[in-house]
């Protein structure tokens, strides 16, 4: 029996199973064969195997890998189910109940949200759109809208028309109906369409104001024109020649052409809109224009055919510069042209000057230094500098030593004329040196070294014999717990990191010693798994999230809230800022999200409120009373009543705009509690109403007062 065997054994007999495990403290233990397992003799089974441990809830994780599990609270029958959020300390694919449900005989699919269909789709059978009754909700048709044959309206305000088996088709907006050949459609004094029947011969249509009727031809018109010419009204009733107005037949392509004005000097054509020409047009000299022609006024007001341009001409200050114009009339050019010579030069001014002569009549050099001169006579004199100071040959060299003795430094030149050097020598002998002065001395430093004496001895030097003894110190060994020595650092790498404050809190002192390379180091105990293992994060709502070692907890912002960590240890949360701009508003008009926020706000005009009308009324001996205490509403009013079925009148002396902005009460009077009013009728013009007992809905022909209150809203 292998030692698992007699393991898992041995728990079963100790009843240590169980049922349930926890994903955060559970663990498995596995083994890895790292070497080939014997079987021994003496019949147990020894797998040579190296251990692993995993958590349970890892295991839990690796094996749910790629699977879906379903959300809770869903998961209910008749409904599709729809990806959500990944969730669990797994983040398994999750699934939850969509707004689309199946009746439990699987024959009606219903949506309870909006529907988005982005490719073509066919409905069979029939389709209702919206709810009977339902005057709130739309159905709007954005895209194009085929008939029963599937085809387009092809033209602008036509309409669906039905055919006799319930089909619909796209039609003129005036279905064709059978028409008396030559009759015309009227309006009839009903408003509808009704046939006309053609006229006699010769008659005319003609307008009586209100409708219109075939006439005689001489009805309202006389009089007769002449051919080409557009006839006008010359008089009430009477139709002339339009003289201004005649039509003529030109030469160019056999066209017509109507001439308006018969004098061009006293006749006018005014063009209130758009003027098209899509023919010849003709100037004042009646000219055809030529490619790229425009029209142009001349001095007489006329318009006539010209180039773009019919003038260029230029002008230029100075004398440098010459501007000229070429075709100034077709494609002018514009051409400069120097004027000057070689020997010229062009002032500031742009005038052309002579290049003057240079100021000086002769050139000297006489001399080697110095600056160079020019003299009144017109000489400049510049000094041969190359044969004076700027260059020449060493012909003596001396140097002087300062401060000491001859013999202690010398100096030797050596080639003065081709190459000098200069060599500095020492005069002295050994035993000597040169002091602060430059004195060459003799030595009375130490001469002697000795290593006389014991160790922590001081060192000591004898004058005489110029003698040094220091003695021979015994080096430090490595240090120990009793003696002091040497030591090696665990590392030459500088910690970054700024030491801790010292502190006296106990168990926190730990002592240094020697690794196995001489190097110091210090333990310090730690527990591992010691501190924080798991804790949960919860909310108002959802399953709380179990957050353990190594994991980050994540405070997330909502509508209108952002979290950040702006710096270490740190989490910000605020309110998102809105479109809102912050300030006092007067008469606010605001708009508030789900969220409580105001996101839009704007100064609004205070409200309107209503007029009044307050009294009351008192029955006595069949005659009304009525006592106003308060009216607002701008208008006088006519009380009349009782009536036969003690019905009561007020009438306003203008009629209410709207009876829906009007409101009325009432109430019956303070010593009688047994009757009340009753409103009987409510219009524009009046309010009607009646006085019952509340204890036998029966009509009360007294009272001793009523009051009353009429409210008039904008």
């Amino acid at each position: 029996m292998s030692v698992y065997i007699q393991e898992v054994l041995g728990l079963l007999k100790r009843n240590k199973k169980k049922l349930i495990l926890d994903k955060t403290k559970d663990h498995f233990e596995f083994g890895k064969l790292f070497q080939n397992s014997s079987l021994n003799n003496a019949g147990v089974y020894g797998p040579r195997m190296e251990p692993f441990v995993v958590k349970w809830g890892d295991l839990v994780c690796q094996a749910t890998e790629n699977l879906t599990r379903t959300q809770d609270g869903s998961g209910n029958t008749g409904y599709v189910p729809v990806y959500t959020t990944a969730e669990g300390s797994c983040l398994w694919d999750t699934i939850k109940d969509s707004i689309i449900t199946q009746n439990s005989t699987d024959t009606l699919i219903t949506i309870t949200g909006a529907l988005t269909v982005n490719e073509d789709t066919i409905l069979k059978k029939k389709i209702e759109l919206g709810v009977s009754g339902d005057i709130v909700s739309g159905t709007s048709l954005f895209n194009r809208v085929l008939d029963s044959a599937g085809a387009e309206a092809g033209a602008a305000n036509r309409i669906l028309r039905s055919l006799a088996d319930g089909r619909v088709v796209w039609s003129d907006d005036d279905p064709v109906v059978s028409l008396t050949y030559g009759s015309i459609w009227r309006g009839s004094a009903a408003n509808v369409k009704e046939e006309l029947a053609i006229g006699t011969a010769g008659q005319v249509l003609t307008s009586d104001g209100t409708t219109a009727s075939w006439s005689a031809s001489s009805v309202g018109v006389t009089g007769t024109g002449t051919a080409k010419n557009i006839a006008m009204w010359t008089a009430a009733g009477s139709i002339g020649n339009a003289a201004p107005l005649v039509m003529t037949n030109e030469t160019v392509a056999a066209i017509n052409t109507l001439v308006l004005g018969a004098n061009a000097d006293d006749d006018k054509v005014l063009f209130e809109a758009t003027v098209e020409f899509q023919g010849y047009v003709k100037d004042a000299g009646a000219t055809l224009g030529t490619a790229g022609q425009i029209l142009i006024a001349d001095s007489s007001s006329q318009v006539l055919w010209g180039d773009r341009l019919s003038s260029v001409s230029s002008t230029t200050d100075g004398t440098a510069l010459q501007v000229s114009v070429t075709t100034a009339t077709t494609t002018p050019a514009i051409a400069f042209t120097w004027q000057g010579a070689s020997t010229d030069y062009v002032t500031g001014a742009g005038a052309l000057v002579t290049f003057p002569a240079i100021p000086f009549t002769s050139l000297t050099t006489t001399g080697t230094s110095g600056a160079a001169t020019l003299s009144a006579a017109g000489v400049l004199n510049i000094p041969d500098y190359a044969t004076g100071s700027g260059s020449g040959t060493v012909t003596d060299f001396s140097a002087v030593v300062m401060g000491g003795v001859p013999d202690a430094i010398s100096l030797q030149v050596f080639d003065s004329t081709t190459t000098p050097r200069l060599e500095v020598s020492f005069g002295g002998v050994a035993g000597q040196y040169i002091n602060g002065l430059g004195v060459l001395t003799t030595s009375d430093f130490m001469t002697t070294l000795t290593t006389t004496g014991a160790s922590g001895d001081a060192a000591t030097y004898v004058a005489g014999t110029n003698t040094l003894n220091i003695p021979t110190p015994v080096m430090a060994g490595t240090m120990t717990s009793t003696v002091f020595g040497l030591g090696k650092l665990f590392s030459d790498t500088v910690q970054s990191v700024a030491s801790t404050a010292v502190s006296a809190t106990t168990a926190r002192t730990y002592g240094v010693q020697f690794n196995d390379g001489g190097q110091l180091v210090v333990n310090v105990p730690w527990v591992p798994g010691a501190g924080m293992t798991s804790w949960n994060l919860e909310g108002d709502t959802g399953t709380p999230e179990e957050i353990i070692n190594g994991e980050n907890a994540k405070v997330q912002g909502g509508t209108g809230i952002s979290t950040s960590t702006p710096s270490p240890n740190t989490l910000l949360v605020q309110l998102d800022n809105t479109a809102v701009t912050a300030g006092a508003y007067t008469n606010a008009d605001v708009t508030i999200d789900a969220q409580g926020r105001i996101t839009t706000a704007a100064n609004g005009t205070a409200a309107v409120g209503y007029t009044t009308l307050v009294g009351y009324a008192s029955v006595s001996g069949g005659s009304w009373t009525t006592v106003i205490l308060q009216n607002t509403t701008g208008l006088t009013y006519a009380f009349q009543g009782p009536g036969s079925q003690n019905e009561f009148v007020i009438t306003p002396n203008t009629a209410w705009a709207d009876k829906d902005k009007l409101f009325a009460t009432f109430n019956g009077d303070i010593t009688k509690m047994d009757t009340f009013s009753k409103l009987f009728n409510l219009t524009t013009t009046n309010i009607q109403f009646k006085v019952y007992d509340t204890g036998s809905n029966s009509d009360v022909s007294t009272f001793q007062r009523l009051m009353f209150e009429i409210r008039i809203y904008p």
